[in-house]
């Protein structure tokens, strides 16, 4: 299971993909669109299956790509301690 964003973290879209403010540390991180479409369906409650799933048919990619790249996103939302433990 996906752990959801610290609820101090806030997201915000932008047509680039989006922000995430991380109020406790302030400190601001740049998202892309896969990136923050990757966090959308975190906060829906997706599984990681559903969100490769919908990314590789939004983004024609195999799915052994979108696999690595969605579980690296995640590696690095807890490298900066913006996922719930």
């Amino acid at each position: 299971m996906i752990k959801m964003l610290h609820r101090f973290v806030k997201l915000r879209k932008e047509s680039f993909g989006g922000f995430l403010y991380d109020a406790k540390n302030h400190k601001l991180f740049y998202v892309n669109k896969t990136g923050f479409e990757i966090i959308e369906g975190m906060k829906k409650g997706l599984s990681i299956d559903t969100i490769i799933n919908q990314l590789v048919q939004t983004y024609k990619i195999q799915e052994n790509e979108v696999r690595n790249s969605v579980n690296n996103f995640i590696k690095e939302l807890k490298r900066f301690e913006l996922l719930e433990v």
